[in-house]
């Protein structure tokens, strides 16, 4: 399960990405309710490689026609950003990572 998740602010409001960290390795499902832009998915695992990539996710059409979104590889970390971000980026599966996330706890 989702034990924290950090807003990565950045310029524009619907530009911000949203990295979602797991207490551990596992593969849970996300969803695209309530989100009012389509998103790309990227799973990321423990040692900061990405596993898995879902591209152009659009916003559900209502609670009943929500499907699960899964990553093919457990992972550590989901980051959601723009629709296109991956393609424009030239993002790949086995691209690594870097974090440098600070908290007030």
């Amino acid at each position: 399960s989702c034990k924290v998740f950090y807003h990565i602010y950045n310029v524009l409001f619907f530009t911000r990405p949203m990295l979602f960290v797991m207490e551990k390795e596992e593969i849970s499902p996300f969803w695209m309710k309530d989100m009012l832009i389509s998103l790309d998915m990227l799973f990321i695992d423990s040692e900061g490689f990405i596993v898995d990539i879902k591209e152009g996710l659009k916003p559900c059409e209502s609670i009943y026609k929500c499907p699960n979104i899964y990553s093919g590889a457990p992972f550590k970390y989901v980051l959601e950003v723009n629709s296109g971000f991956v393609r424009i980026n030239r993002v790949v599966v086995g691209n690594s990572m870097i974090f440098n996330i600070s908290s007030e706890e």
